[in-house]
């Protein structure tokens, strides 16, 4: 005999038509009703946090001074004005490395997830305190493989086309 939290199921377990045969389906649906109200909770501060920003920003343009000038407009860098025309050319190669760091690192974040997973990748049976009790497959570690092979083939890409030469 199973309980749920539900209000439909205590009514059946009071009832007695908890073994009926259109339990099943009144319970599933009660169930997944249920699972959707435990999110209830975190939705009221979300809601709250957008509304008070949306309040905020427009009790600032409506009560904020707006005065433009001629000095607020100009560019600064720093706080200091502009030391060159925007017409000069930047160097193109220290952007170029900079962004294929920040690929190759944010490829690299990806595994923790993996080491986290690791064993239930790689156990095909249930785990009881950390012991895999079915047998162990390749699949955890294969995924990585896979993983690290595309990595070294977007490497020896961009090496060979020369976008870690500083000079190009």
């Amino acid at each position: 005999m199973q309980l749920g939290l539900s209000s439909v199921g205590l009514i059946q377990a009071r009832a007695g038509t908890l073994g009926s045969a259109t339990h099943g389906s009144i319970n599933s649906s009660v169930t997944t009703h249920d699972n959707m109200l435990s999110y209830l909770p975190i939705l009221f501060p979300i809601l709250f946090g957008l509304l008070l920003s949306v309040i905020l920003l427009i009790v600032a343009k409506l009560l904020g001074p707006y005065r433009p000038s001629k000095a607020k407009s100009l560019p600064y860098e720093s706080g200091f004005g502009a030391s060159s025309t925007p017409k000069i050319k930047f160097n193109i190669p220290f952007y170029r490395i900079a962004l294929l760091f920040l690929v190759f690192d944010i490829e690299a974040a990806f595994f923790y997830p993996w080491a986290v997973l690791f064993r239930d990748l790689s156990c095909t049976g249930e785990r009881v305190a950390g012991v895999c009790q079915g047998s162990v497959s390749f699949f955890g570690i294969g995924v990585m493989v896979v993983f690290l092979s595309i990595l070294l083939l977007g490497l020896v890409y961009v090496w060979r086309t020369g976008a870690l030469e500083w000079d190009s």
